[in-house]
């Protein structure tokens, strides 16, 4: 007897070593917890600018004066430079400063620059810029009440005026007579370069046929930006937006268009409003909501597809207190005898426009079975099935399966591991509930 103790006693040892490796070895079912969170998907890029934009050159050298400041408006035929050919009455104006209003404009710029600093070489540049053309605007009133009184300065003066009306923008870049059409992608690398170039100058004397200033004359204007396929895809049915230019504390409305321009996808943005805040720009920071969309997250391993039922909703009788909703299934016995039973069932999806319900197919009963409504004498004969997403949720031990429709325009990115569920998109799922995270793994357990 002994013996017979001890081989039973080796026997069970090994059944019990044999469940505890194979339990050790099994992949562990683990849980996640539902969270919600908000997704963007935004344009934030640098456009090019353009404009319908006339430069004008200087038609003689000599000595240079303004009598409008730059980004302002001109009318047509008012002067906007004049060019002293031999700069007698530059030099007799510049030993003239005793009375030099240019001196307390010149402060209030300084003490603006100050107060909007942001250490960005190119704000540096515009300073100096603003502070030239303050000191070369105020010396041009000053020759223009001088020619009133000066007879000899017929022959060596001339001043240029405007052709038409717009806002005058001193200086060039060469892209003025660029079209949509003559676009390529390696125009917007001169970004971090790009300088509006003003007129060369020594002590106040340029040459001839120098670009002086440039006119523009239309309140319309366009920035080009560079789209990728998933932006293509979330503007196809925008014709307008709003736009955010360079960080300004306002968006203007623009008439979209996406187009291909020399083998690149681009969105053309139409304003007819603001140009003059963006006159001398020709790179502009464009910020635009495209999509924002916020719902619960949920990894994209705790989605998968099942096979489910299709059952018109009137045969649902639903749960009440402690009792879950369920079908009343109605079969023949072996004696011929016609039975009822009430099996309790958990459907994954309601579909209140269809009038449909849904169950998984290993639910409680088969296809063929024949269900009966709870108000009438309708039967109905379970058969078709679909194919459903789905999570499995666990709050209560045990898994229920729960209908999903994840964000098909992966507003996440297409690296993401999760999916974003929007708010109506999720049946019966909640923020904080419990979901199985390796769900496809369910059926090989």
């Amino acid at each position: 007897s002994f013996h017979v103790g001890f081989v039973v006693f080796g026997i069970i040892l090994i059944y019990i070593l044999g469940h505890t490796i194979s339990y050790m070895l099994r992949e562990k079912t683990s849980v996640y917890r539902v969270v919600s969170d908000e997704k963007t998907e935004v344009i934030n890029t640098t456009g090019l600018a353009l404009r319908n934009e006339v430069v004008v050159k200087s038609e003689e050298a000599g000595y240079i004066n303004y009598y409008v400041n730059g980004n302002s408006r001109v009318r047509k035929k008012e002067a906007v430079f004049s060019i002293d050919k031999t700069g007698n009455i530059y030099s007799k104006l510049a030993l003239d400063d005793q009375n030099d209003e240019s001196g307390e404009r010149i402060t209030g710029i300084l003490h603006q620059f100050q107060i909007n600093r942001d250490d960005n070489f190119i704000s540096t540049y515009s300073l100096k810029e603003s502070m030239k053309e303050t000191v070369m605007t105020t010396s041009g009133k000053k020759i223009m009440a001088t020619l009133k009184k000066s007879s000899e300065a017929k022959d060596s003066f001339s001043v240029s005026s405007a052709s038409d009306s717009g806002i005058v923008v001193y200086g060039a870049d060469g892209l003025e007579s660029l079209t949509e059409e003559e676009i390529t992608s390696d125009i917007f690398e001169k970004q971090n370069s790009y300088i509006l170039k003003t007129a060369e100058e020594n002590e106040g004397k340029i040459d001839a046929g120098v670009p002086v200033y440039k006119l523009i004359s239309d309140e319309i204007w366009k920035v080009v930006v560079p789209v990728n396929e998933t932006q293509k895809e979330l503007l196809k049915d925008k014709s307008y937006l709003d736009v955010n230019v360079d960080n300004k504390g306002f968006n203007a409305k623009a008439k979209a268009d996406i187009t291909e321009i020399n083998g690149s996808s681009y969105l053309v943005l139409t304003f007819y409003n603001y140009m003059v805040d963006y006159a001398d720009k020709r790179f502009v920071n464009v910020y635009i909501v495209l999509k924002s969309i916020s719902g619960l997250k949920v990894p994209k391993s705790s989605v998968v597809e099942r096979q489910v039922y299709e059952i018109p909703e009137e045969y649902y009788m639903n749960g009440g207190g402690n009792r879950t909703g369920g079908f009343t299934i109605r079969s023949v016995s072996n004696n011929g005898e016609t039975v009822t039973q009430y099996v309790e069932t958990d459907i994954c999806y309601r579909d209140t426009n269809k009038k449909m319900v849904y169950v998984e197919v290993n639910e409680g009963f088969k296809s063929g079975d024949e269900l009966m409504a709870p108000n009438s004498q309708n039967t109905y004969e379970v058969s078709s099935t679909k194919l459903m997403k789905g999570v499995y949720n666990i709050n209560n031990g045990y898994p229920r399966f729960r209908h999903v429709e994840p964000d098909t325009e992966n507003i996440s990115g297409d690296n993401s591991e999760y999916y974003l569920i929007p708010s109506d998109k999720g049946y019966n799922l909640s923020e904080y509930d419990n979901i199985i995270l390796n769900a496809d793994k369910m059926d090989k357990e």
